[in-house]
């Protein structure tokens, strides 16, 4: 049910015998296959309604988008969205109140110590050049993404979520810094709607587990200009659906919009990434080394090598000293792409109606230039299936 179009070395496509009709049709996906936002070609394959040109700034389109669009709609409410409620604590850049809706804080962080576990933080429009902290439960929600930033000053990350802070909830805001713009260790249950991470001088998001277990849901948010990669995963769970990742610098050479491997103890991540677009990243689309990932409805596309001109791969995983990993892509399009659209190493693949074209040979050693390469891990011996 999937293909692979002629690329820059091996691929084709080939027809295949209809049993219902005994005549032959376009090998591919059939239209009943397609998931929502998605529209059969009329031929082999599913295509994702999205924008014809690319989106600007802070604007985001994922599979079911024909036109771009912000991230949320700004309201005329100043507290915009906000659940507010009798515990809600406020905050307005600028002000030097108690956290009253009358008479707010002025600092996120001033508010985060005054919320009783699970409170709503209702954050005002404003910029707010702070790293904050979260070891409680808290919900910090924005009145709207395009007015309120979170301004990291250059610590670990502008959002920090540790042990304690299980169920907290981020909604409706931006964030930048110039290391992480989130990052959760030793935390559950985290919830990250409607945010727009950028311009962070490393990661957009980085769940590890050194303090402890960690899983975080990302929803209906837009990552670009992220300078290491977008979405890292570290013996942690990530789950992102309908949400667009793009433009990822390079740092040292090293660019990948999505990043998972195991941790130093040997357990392996679990990255779910549906609904969603990553484009124009720089070495690999997604990248895991011991961890598993799950790829579902979503766009891979604008894969460029790294400065050394190696790399340049839409998913490439490989098992590493584990034993096998697991690599799933349904109903997904992964395009423009060199060395290889799919690559994988000592791992279990399964692919389903999901189209694989226009792989260009790597631009360092002009090898390869495959729709799908299984090879055997040789760290390990285990093989691809």
């Amino acid at each position: 049910a999937s293909i692979v179009e002629p690329s820059g070395g091996v691929g084709g496509i080939a027809g295949e015998l209809a049993a219902d009709t005994g005549t032959c049709r376009p090998s591919g996906a059939l239209a009943e296959l397609c998931l929502e936002g998605w529209l059969h070609d009329g031929a082999h394959s599913c295509a994702p309604i999205l924008p014809a040109e690319p989106c600007p700034d802070g604007f985001m389109a994922v599979p079911g988008d024909a036109e771009c669009r912000p991230v949320m709609i700004c309201s005329e409410d100043p507290w915009g969205e906000i659940p507010i409620d009798a515990s809600t604590v406020f905050v307005l850049a600028g002000s030097s109140g108690d956290g009253s809706e009358a008479q707010p804080f002025g600092t996120i962080s001033q508010a985060i110590a005054a919320a009783a576990p699970g409170a709503i933080v209702a954050i005002g429009p404003g910029v707010y050049p702070e790293d904050v902290l979260l070891t409680k439960p808290v919900r910090l929600w924005g009145s709207c993404t395009a007015e309120v930033l979170i301004q990291g000053n250059g610590q670990i990350g502008a959002v920090f979520l540790r042990e304690g802070s299980d169920g907290s909830e981020v909604h409706d805001l931006s964030i930048t810094g110039p290391e992480m713009g989130i990052i959760a260790s030793g935390a559950t249950g985290l919830w990250f709607d409607r945010v727009h991470v950028l311009d962070t001088g490393r990661r957009g998001i980085d769940v590890e587990d050194p303090l402890g277990p960690v899983e975080a849901l990302v929803t209906r948010s837009l990552f670009e200009r992220n300078l290491e990669s977008g979405w890292y995963a570290d013996g942690a769970t990530l789950v992102v659906e309908k949400s667009a990742l793009r433009d990822v610098g390079f740092n040292q050479g090293i660019a990948r919009g999505v990043n998972s491997q195991s941790s130093a103890e040997g357990k392996p991540a679990n990255v779910t990434v549906r609904g969603s677009v990553i484009e124009r990243i720089g070495d690999a689309g997604m990248l895991s080394w011991g961890g598993h990932l799950d790829v579902e409805g979503s766009v891979i596309r604008d894969i460029t090598p790294a400065p050394s001109q190696e790399g340049g791969l839409g998913i490439d995983v490989t098992s590493g000293t584990l034993e096998p990993v697991t690599l799933r892509v349904h109903s997904s399009l992964i395009e423009r792409t060199f060395s290889s659209g799919i690559a994988a190493r000592g791992a279990y693949v399964d692919v389903q109606a999901t189209t694989i074209r226009g792989v260009a040979p790597e631009q360092l050693s002009g090898f390869l230039g495959r729709g799908m390469e299984l090879r055997e891990d040789d760290l390990n011996g285990w093989v691809s299936e």
